[in-house]
């Protein structure tokens, strides 16, 4: 049962079909391999974010 704004719906699966193991072939292990990079680059990229945060300095200056 799925709730949307229209309301509540009831979904019943009639067939499943299962895909199978994936080969570990050369498109395999490129997929594999990118996904790893993105994860360590976002990783890296908030571990540089926070340290800047934390070293930053903050002044407010007010102008009249």
């Amino acid at each position: 049962m799925i709730e949307l704004e229209t309301g509540f719906h009831v979904i019943r699966l009639v067939k499943r079909q299962y895909a199978g193991m994936t080969p570990l072939d050369e498109k395999t292990q490129s997929q594999i391999r990118n996904k790893l990079k993105g994860e360590v680059f976002e990783r890296e990229a908030k571990r540089i974010v926070d340290e800047l945060r934390h070293k930053a300095q903050i002044e407010i200056c007010k102008t009249n």
